[in-house]
């Protein structure tokens, strides 16, 4: 029995020497500063998001643009001899509609005229 009560003292003087122990005032920032984390943490996670959406978007029109410019490459180089007859077509189109002479031939125009 003496042996219980002497446990029990003990229990108490320890929890005792607890009571006495001065509370800590906390931070009266602290809830602030874990909310400001939490929200920077969610901030940055749409933020990556965004950029990685960006960022695919930009590859996806890089690519489409280079195949186009491929396309055309191809095209160009297979239809070789008729962009030459159509080249020459119209610059012979041009020359004649706007006329375009060397200046003899435009003195010779000129004289014979009057």
């Amino acid at each position: 029995m003496k042996n219980d009560q002497k446990i029990s003292d003990d229990v108490k003087k320890t929890i005792s020497l607890l009571d006495n122990i001065k509370k800590i005032e906390p931070n009266p920032f602290l809830y602030t500063r874990i909310k400001e984390g939490i929200d920077s943490a969610n901030n940055k996670k749409s933020v990556l998001s965004i950029d990685f959406a960006f960022t695919l978007f930009k590859q996806i029109v890089f690519a489409v643009l280079f195949l186009l410019n491929i396309y055309s490459v191809i095209s160009y180089l297979s239809n070789g001899k008729m962009i030459g007859q159509y080249r020459m077509q119209y610059i012979k189109n041009v020359v004649s509609e706007y006329s375009i002479k060397t200046e003899s031939d435009y003195l010779t125009n000129y004289v014979s005229k009057d």
